[in-house]
């Protein structure tokens, strides 16, 4: 008789497997985008992370893709409809304050602020849909998509908005020379990572969650 092979892993097994998988493949990604930047950084030097520079360009194209992809998301499920349009409305509303110089000159008085109505008006609807609400949402937050969202917003408030903030760095440091670009370049690469995670996101919900329907 046969022995059975040592390597041969049951049903459960193989789903933590494929999860390790995406996991690993996720922070490879990750590692890629900081050695990228690295990269920049020592082509471009200042430049990299200067106003209107390479890397706000990046942030600004992740989160359109991320934006286009919840979109599409959207057209194509009326399922998790409520969520995916609360998440393009998030991505929206990034995109809008990521330019927020250009509606500062197109829009005075209002400037970028008027990207608010993007996510109320996905609350709103999220509201008028609330019998139907409750399982496509549980299902998103037991989902690896809900899981890079949730670590976005770690990278993106506690490192980028208050690690990457001037009077935290001031104080720690002191004062010194070039500080305004030690900022950006906590801020803007923190930011970056933390778009490339939502585009990772998009992306897991339209194939894994998508995918697989009601």
């Amino acid at each position: 008789m046969m022995k059975k092979s040592v390597f041969k892993i049951n049903p459960s097994d193989h789903k933590i497997v494929l999860k390790l998988t995406r996991q690993g493949f996720y922070f490879t990604v990750l590692l890629a985008v900081v050695l990228g930047l690295w990269r920049l950084s020592d082509c471009y030097k200042t430049d990299t992370f200067a106003e209107h520079g390479l890397v706000e360009n990046l942030q600004l194209a992740t989160l359109i893709l991320s934006t286009l992809i919840f979109v599409l998301s959207v057209i194509k499920n009326a399922f998790y409809r409520p969520v995916l349009f609360l998440l393009a409305s998030l991505t929206t509303f990034c995109c809008i304050r990521e330019l927020d110089s250009l509606f500062d000159k197109i829009l005075p008085i209002v400037s970028w602020k008027f990207a608010f109505l993007f996510p109320i008006g996905a609350l709103c609807y999220a509201g008028k849909k609330l019998k139907s609400l409750k399982e496509p949402f549980v299902r998103f937050l037991d989902s690896t998509a809900f899981d890079l969202m949730f670590t976005a917003m770690i990278i993106f408030i506690p490192l980028a908005q208050c690690i990457g903030h001037r009077s935290f760095i001031e104080d720690a440091v002191g004062q010194m020379d070039h500080i305004s670009l030690i900022r950006r370049l906590i801020e803007e690469s923190m930011e970056l990572m933390a778009y490339v995670l939502i585009l990772l996101a998009s992306i897991e919900m339209h194939l894994g969650l998508i995918k697989k329907g009601k």
